[in-house]
C-alpha cells in the first residue's frame, strides 16, 4: 500500500499507520489465502472538526483524520487492555481490511450485512496483533466483555445486518461473532464467501457455502455462545 500523508502525517501516526497495514497484511497473506494485489492509497490528513469518523476506507484506499476523538483517544485504550497507539495501529488495520474485502468483493463484501463486514475487519485486524504478541487474547477478551456488558441496548445479530445502534457497542457484536465463525476453519471462508457474493451470489446462499450453515442457525447459536461467554 502507498502512503500519501498530508499535514495530519506526524511520525507517531504514520508509525501506526504502517504498522496496522504491515501486520494485518502479512497476517491475510499467510492465514487468509492471500494480500490484496492492487496498490490502494493512505491519505492522512487533521480534518476541519466537521468529520463524523476518524477512519473510512474505499476502493482505492484509507482516510484518516487525526483530529477525530477516535484518533486522538481510541475507546479501547485503557490499562487492561493496550494503549492508545496500539488502538491506532488496530484502526488502521481495520480499514485496510475493508479494502481488501473491497478488491475481493467490490461493495457487496465491503458494505455489505454489517454485522459480517464490520466484524471480519475487526476480527482480522485484531486477530494480527494478537498473533503477533501486541495485544494478550486474554485482554481482548476483557475488552470484548466490557463492551457487551455495557451495552445499553442489545439487538438480536440479525438486526445488525442493517441497524449499527452505537448503543449496543456493535463492533464488539461483531467482533465476536465472526470470531466464533473463524473458530473452526480460520479466515479462509471469509475470502470464500466474499468473493461469492462479488460474483453476484446472494449473501444467504453465499454464506451456507462458506461457512456450512444457514444464517438462521448461526444466529441462534451465537446466541448461546454470547450467553455463556458473558457468564
Amino acid at each position: 500500500m502507498l502512503s500519501v500523508v498530508g499535514a495530519g502525517g506526524g511520525a507517531q501516526t504514520i508509525a501506526d499507520v504502517h504498522q496496522g497495514i504491515d501486520r494485518v497484511s502479512a497476517y491475510l497473506a499467510r492465514a487468509a489465502g492471500g494480500d490484496r494485489s492492487r496498490t490502494a492509497t493512505t491519505r492522512i490528513r487533521v480534518g476541519d472538526g466537521t468529520e463524523q469518523y476518524c477512519c473510512l476506507a474505499h476502493l482505492d484506499g484509507i482516510d484518516i483524520v487525526t483530529s477525530n476523538s477516535e484518533w486522538v483517544s481510541p475507546r479501547a485504550a485503557a490499562a487492561d487492555t493496550w494503549t492508545a497507539d496500539t488502538e491506532r495501529i488496530e484502526l488502521a488495520a481495520h480499514e485496510y481490511v475493508h479494502v481488501w474485502q473491497g478488491e475481493l468483493g467490490g461493495n457487496s463484501c465491503m458494505l455489505g450485512p454489517r454485522w459480517l463486514s464490520e466484524g471480519m475487519a475487526e476480527s482480522l485486524a485484531y486477530r494480527s496483533l494478537i498473533a503477533d504478541g501486541l495485544i494478550p487474547q486474554a485482554n481482548m477478551d476483557t475488552f470484548t466483555k466490557r463492551q457487551l456488558l455495557t451495552a445499553t441496548t442489545h439487538p438480536a445479530l440479525a438486526q445488525l445486518e442493517t441497524q449499527w445502534q452505537d448503543s449496543a457497542n456493535p463492533y464488539s457484536v461483531a467482533y465476536l461473532a465472526v470470531d466464533r465463525l473463524l473458530a473452526v476453519n480460520g479466515p479462509l471462508p471469509l475470502r470464500a464467501w466474499c468473493e461469492a457474493v462479488g460474483r453476484g451470489v446472494e449473501w444467504h446462499a453465499a454464506f451456507v457455502t462458506a461457512f456450512g450453515e444457514p444464517t438462521d442457525t448461526f444466529y441462534a447459536r451465537f446466541e448461546s455462545f454470547k450467553s455463556a461467554y458473558l457468564r
